[in-house]
């Protein structure tokens, strides 16, 4: 006898506002990678990827999704799903 495990049932789907996905779209075209470095090589400011992060975990902490487990969704744009595993 072998068990499955069904990933479908293991997904929460999110929809994000119009809105946020104009604020995700504008942390990518602003960029991020720092221009000024502090001695010792330290960057002045966020990176790219950081900005986005924080966004994501802004998203996961509004919709109640883990951000590290959100990907985007083959229904669009806007839609985000949750794996949990």
């Amino acid at each position: 006898m072998s068990v499955g495990i069904n990933i479908n049932k293991m997904r929460k789907e999110f929809e994000m506002t119009q809105e946020e996905m104009d604020e995700i779209i504008a942390i990518n075209k602003e960029g991020g990678d720092p221009v000024m470095y502090l001695s010792g090589g330290t960057p002045m400011g966020l990176t790219l990827q950081e900005k986005i992060n924080d966004y994501w975990e802004k998203l996961g902490n509004k919709y109640g999704f883990d951000p590290l487990s959100g990907q985007a969704s083959p229904k669009g744009m806007k839609s985000i799903f949750e794996t949990r595993m």
